[in-house]
C-alpha cells in the first residue's frame, strides 16, 4: 500500500492506532500480522463470481494474492475495462474494488488459493475518517 498510495497507506495507519487505542485485543494481534487493512479473506478452491467490492469505500483498494499449484487460468477479469489480468501462483494484484466489478475466472491443474486484503467502509465510519 504505501508503494502504491501513500496518502491511502497513511490514513490506513491512522486508523489501526484509533483501533487498536480503542480494542487491545486488535493491539495484540498486530504483533503477530502487521496487517495495515482489517479485512483478509482467505478463499480455497473459490471461483469468485463477478462482483464490486460493495463494503468497501470507493476509493479504497483490495490487494490479492494468489497461492496454489494450479497452472492455468484463474485470471482476474474487469469487464468495464474488457481487462483480463494474469493471476497466477505468486501474483499480486491491487484493484479498486468497489469502483470495479471483477470475477476470477475457472483454472486447471491444481489446487488455488486466494488471498484478498480489504478495508470496509463502516470502519472509517466508526471512527469518523473518510478514505482518501
Amino acid at each position: 500500500m504505501e508503494a502504491i498510495d501513500e496518502p491511502q497507506y497513511q490514513a490506513l495507519l491512522q486508523l489501526r492506532s484509533l483501533v487498536h487505542a480503542k480494542h487491545s485485543f486488535a493491539s495484540t494481534l498486530s504483533k503477530l500480522d502487521p496487517l495495515v487493512m482489517e479485512g483478509r479473506a482467505i478463499m480455497f478452491n473459490r471461483q469468485t463470481p463477478l462482483h464490486p467490492d460493495r463494503l468497501d469505500p470507493f476509493t479504497s483498494w483490495a490487494i490479492m494474492i494468489a497461492l496454489g499449484d494450479f497452472q492455468n487460468g484463474g485470471d482476474l477479469y474487469v469487464p468495464r475495462l474488457k481487462l483480463r489480468i494474469r493471476f497466477l501462483p505468486g501474483d499480486m494484484i491491487a484493484i479498486r474494488g468497489r469502483i470495479l466489478p471483477h470475477e476470477v475466472e475457472a483454472w486447471s491443474g491444481g489446487q488455488r488459493v486466494s488471498i484478498a486484503h480489504f478495508t470496509h467502509q463502516s470502519l472509517w465510519d466508526s471512527f469518523g475518517m473518510t478514505c482518501p
